[in-house]
């Protein structure tokens, strides 16, 4: 099981950043709730590639469920099951 942050994520008050309303163990007690508009995911990303950053808990979410919907003999299988590892902490 994934330990990222629960999404949704969405863009931050600062035109840079990305955040969160759930809170994670590792972010108690920190005070930039309010400087970010919400726990941060991450800072200074361009803002073009603030959209897919925000989208990435639906991403898994969904490459989740087509895996366990999926042939294995099915050409995109392996490259699913490796994207889904990737983001739960396996290998980059």
């Amino acid at each position: 099981m994934s330990a990222h942050t629960p999404g949704p994520w969405r863009k931050g008050i600062n035109d840079d950043s990305v955040v969160s309303d759930a809170c994670t163990e590792d972010q108690r007690g920190f005070t930039n709730f309010k400087y970010y508009g919400g726990h941060l995911i991450a800072e200074s990303i361009e803002n073009h590639n603030i959209p897919l950053i925000a989208a990435a808990p639906e991403m898994l979410d969904a490459l989740k469920v087509a895996l366990r919907w999926a042939d294995k003999d099915w050409v995109g299988y392996e490259s699913v099951a490796s994207a889904i590892a990737k983001a739960e902490g396996g290998s980059l």
